[in-house]
């Protein structure tokens, strides 16, 4: 019963990480979006960058969670 508890608690740790990281991936587009619109393509290319790495981030998580 306490393995099944365990493992009900890392499922759902899991899935509030995933659910914090797609909005902060989801908040970085915007961001993009905001900055390209601006004509300030310096910021847009380091925010790319950086929701390159979230995204990687985010599927490195993924696939520690179905692990």
């Amino acid at each position: 019963m306490n393995e099944h508890l365990n493992k009900d608690s890392v499922t759902a740790a899991f899935k509030l990480v995933m659910e914090e990281l797609d909005k902060a991936y989801q908040e970085t587009t915007k961001q993009i979006t905001q900055a390209y619109e601006n004509e300030d393509f310096e910021e847009g290319q380091v925010l790319a960058n950086h929701g390159k790495s979230l995204k990687a981030f985010q599927t490195r998580v993924n696939a520690l969670r179905q692990e």
